[in-house]
Parts: C-alpha cells; sequence; structure tokens
C-alpha cells in the first residue's frame, strides 16, 4: 500500500457528522498539517472535539534532527482557541 496524505485519508468520510476525531502520536509525521486541519474542521460536527496528542517541539536535545517535528506550546494554545494554523517553519 502506497503513502497517502492524510487530509486525502480523511475525504471518504461524511462531513459535519463525527462528534469527536482523535489524532493519537501521528500529527507529527503529516507534511501537510494545515490541509489535514482544515479536513478535521469540515468532519466535525457542530460543537465536535478533536483530540490531538502528540510531542512537544523544542523538548529534545537541540542536535535531534526531529524536535521540530511536534507542535509548539503556542501553536497547541491557538489550536485550543480553535485556531489552529500552523505559522513559522515545518
Amino acid at each position: 500500500m502506497g503513502r497517502k496524505d492524510a487530509a486525502d485519508a480523511l475525504s471518504p468520510l461524511p462531513e459535519a457528522a463525527h462528534a469527536a476525531i482523535t489524532c493519537l502520536l501521528v500529527y507529527r509525521w503529516i507534511d501537510d498539517k494545515a490541509a489535514f486541519l482544515h479536513r478535521v474542521r469540515h468532519l466535525l460536527a457542530p460543537g465536535g472535539t478533536f483530540w490531538v496528542v502528540t510531542e512537544i517541539a523544542g523538548r529534545s536535545a537541540a542536535t535531534d534532527p526531529l524536535q521540530d517535528l511536534g507542535i509548539a506550546p503556542a501553536q497547541a494554545e491557538r489550536c485550543r482557541a480553535g485556531r489552529c494554523q500552523r505559522r513559522g517553519r515545518r
């Protein structure tokens, strides 16, 4: 099976029909986070919950090439406020 874009993988699901969507330990590996989050917003029913479990960026050693793959604390706060657009570096 080939690699599939995360947003495309969600395409067959009905829109505005899900009370909760979870994303456990994979968010850091999604290439196009903006497209993924856009699709999640369309899938959630009004008042729905998007629950993400991921690493916080910058908590590993500065020499770790993967240290930037998590989300920054400021981005987590934006997501809590409903504004999950990623700013700055990918």
